[in-house]
């Protein structure tokens, strides 16, 4: 099936095909120009989000960094992916085939800290840019761009 994309079911811990996935570039807010005349698109959370869930995500993530048990917020990350690996043994072969593409390409690790890591800083830089005017975002065409990471 050419075009279609591969999910995980949870609740079977399988993966299936799906040609039906919603895609992120779909949703543009705005197209602009920088100086240097390359078009710069925004991804837009209001159709995704409303504004009480922005608020509330702001709110848990503010708590989750603040009061966890001590724990840094990567830490708990961390904790989740491996819960996740004990619930679906399938997920741990997707972690280990990215660790093992991520050496052979780059020659570095991605271990599961390294997910953690990425998915925090990928979380922290959306809840940021959540009501930012455009022209002061900051996660367009960063390395944790929803339109690029979808």
């Amino acid at each position: 099936m050419e075009g279609a994309a591969t999910t995980l079911d949870v609740k079977t811990g399988k993966l299936r095909r799906t040609s039906s996935m919603p895609s992120v570039c779909d949703d543009v807010v705005a197209q602009k120009y920088t100086s240097d005349g390359k078009l710069l698109r925004h991804y837009n959370y209001e159709s995704k989000l409303s504004k009480l869930q922005k608020r509330s995500l702001r709110f848990t993530w503010h708590r989750l960094q603040t009061r966890n048990g001590g724990k840094r917020v990567e830490a708990v990350f961390e904790e989740v992916f491996e819960r996740l690996m004990k619930q679906i043994p399938l997920v741990r072969e997707i972690f280990t085939t990215r660790t093992f593409l991520s050496a052979m390409s780059k020659n570095d690790v991605a271990s599961l800290r390294d997910h953690a890591r990425m998915t925090v800083k990928m979380i922290d830089t959306i809840i940021k840019n959540l009501d930012v005017e455009s022209r002061k975002r900051t996660d367009t065409e960063s390395d944790v761009d929803p339109r690029c990471l979808g």
